[in-house]
């Protein structure tokens, strides 16, 4: 485990609601981080070598996240995980 998901699950309430929004705060946190730093490059991609929809990007995402699960690079844990759920979350937004 990272040092960052250390720190998280250091931090959890034993309530379950205060668990699941601390884990939703982390998932929003670093959301918000990387929309800072790629800018909103998942509603509004530049479509250089790719015109699939923003939609599909995020499918083909989860199934690469899935795939090098499938093939045993690591658990399904950590940042993983938290790709998974970011992505997850970000289909959520498109509806």
């Amino acid at each position: 485990m990272d040092e960052k998901t250390t720190s998280r699950m250091a931090r959890t309430p034993a309530n379950f609601n205060e668990r699941v929004d601390a884990a939703l705060l982390d998932l929003a946190e670093l959301l918000k981080e990387r929309h800072q730093h790629h800018g909103n490059a998942v509603f509004e991609p530049e479509g250089v070598f790719s015109t699939a929809s923003p939609k599909e990007r995020i499918h083909i995402m989860l199934d690469y996240k899935l795939a090098r699960y499938r093939q045993g690079s690591s658990e399904l844990r950590g940042e993983n995980l938290d790709d998974m759920l970011g992505y997850l979350l970000l289909l959520k937004m498109m509806e």
